[in-house]
């Protein structure tokens, strides 16, 4: 029981540090998405701002894989 205990505070830990890097790379892909616009209207370079928003897209759905994960570990370590 006491083991059951402490893998659920644990997983609840990772899953907090997992939804504040979640929430902060959301508000880099947007940050992302609105510079990658400007720079389509100004002629900028958008090869390097569609790659770092590429980047920061596909690191956002990491992040949501590992946030569904933990998810799945604490609904088993509780049911």
């Amino acid at each position: 029981m006491a083991s059951k205990l402490a893998a659920s505070q644990r997983n609840a830990g990772d899953t907090e540090t997992l939804s504040s890097e979640l929430s902060a790379e959301k508000e880099r892909s947007a940050d992302l998405e609105a510079q990658l616009a400007a720079a389509q209207a100004s002629g900028a370079d958008r090869e390097k701002l569609a790659a770092d928003l590429e980047a920061a897209n596909q690191r956002l759905a990491e992040l949501e894989g590992q946030l569904g994960e933990r998810d799945k570990d604490l609904a088993g370590l509780r049911g």
